[in-house]
């Protein structure tokens, strides 16, 4: 992998001595010594790397199984494009045959396959929370909502700071 990449991203576990040898630091360094040259950016947001962490931690709680192909998941899984955002030209299989999908600018190139999960459903709408770290700290936290499975950059969201 690139150093370049890794320097990158600006919460880089191993800059820090304090955590050095954390779990969070371990995985950062197993993950960037298997990816491929890619752009700063990309190091940081590459679903790509969603297959390297589940075979590097197998059943780890904070993963779901993902794959460079769609066999291991069985017919029940989500196909992601490896760069992506806000839920474009993500697809959701059941039985093998597409259930939801939806269109945008991110199709090109292999994409990720990963196991489903359900999102609770409260009154008809889907929450998925997602946390911004700062410096190894939470943040803050977004809470965005639709009616359908793939949430999407029209869904609704509403987004908590922490002091």
């Amino acid at each position: 992998a690139s150093t370049k990449a890794a320097q990158g991203c600006s919460s880089k576990p191993s800059d820090n001595p304090d955590i050095a040898d954390t779990p969070s630091a371990v995985v950062y360094s197993k993950a960037l010594s298997r990816l491929s040259i890619m752009s700063e950016l990309s190091a940081c947001r590459d679903k790509g790397l969603l297959p390297i962490l589940w075979e590097l931690f197998p059943g780890h709680p904070n993963l779901l199984p993902a794959f460079e192909t769609a066999a291991p998941l069985g017919p029940r899984y989500v196909r992601k494009p490896r760069l992506s955002r806000e839920g474009a030209n993500v697809a959701l299989f059941d039985g093998g045959v597409a259930i939801e999908e939806t269109d945008g600018a991110y199709g090109g190139g292999a994409p990720i396959f990963q196991a489903m999960a359900n999102l609770p459903e409260f009154d008809g709408h889907r929450p998925v929370c997602g946390v911004w770290v700062v410096d190894h700290e939470p943040a803050g936290l977004g809470l965005r909502e639709d009616t359908r499975r793939i949430t999407g950059n029209l869904s609704r969201f509403v987004p908590h700071f922490f002091r």
